[in-house]
């Protein structure tokens, strides 16, 4: 039989509780943290709603705090070496493990996106061309 929880009445550590013994009516303090009951520790072995829950409840963190957490890892990746090696160790893993989706994604992009990619080459391009002519404009004016 699972002990009766006695309701905390405000008063002392909100985490130790008082448990009644059902069977001898006994009052104890127990800290509900530190010391659970078997049906408690079932909980270590998630049911499959409750990994959804948590998961799901992990993408709300993740969705209402990225900048934070991209600022952490860029952050991280910049100064840990280790880290960076595993970063990019996980990226070369996963593109060769699906590297035909991979390709398969980048041609659909391609296919889809041509007219952008194309204005994004000229632009590009003209920029270069820009650059270039304002360094030769410099020099000229330097020799001059």
């Amino acid at each position: 039989m699972k002990p009766d929880v006695i309701p905390d009445t405000g008063r002392g550590n909100g985490f130790v509780q008082l448990w009644r013994c059902p069977e001898c009516g006994e009052v104890e303090k127990m800290c509900r943290w530190k010391f659970k009951l078997p049906e408690e520790l079932v909980e270590n072995n998630p049911t499959p709603e409750q990994k959804e829950r948590e998961r799901e409840r992990k993408r709300i963190y993740k969705r209402s705090n990225r900048a934070k957490i991209n600022r952490r890892s860029r952050e991280r990746y910049t100064n840990d070496s280790k880290y960076r090696e595993m970063i990019l160790a996980n990226s070369r893993r996963y593109y060769w493990r699906h590297h035909d989706e991979v390709m398969a994604r980048k041609a659909e992009y391609r296919k889809n996106n041509a007219d952008s990619i194309r204005l994004m080459r000229k632009q590009k391009e003209l920029k270069r061309y820009r650059e270039q002519k304002a360094k030769e404009q410099k020099e000229q004016e330097c020799r001059s």
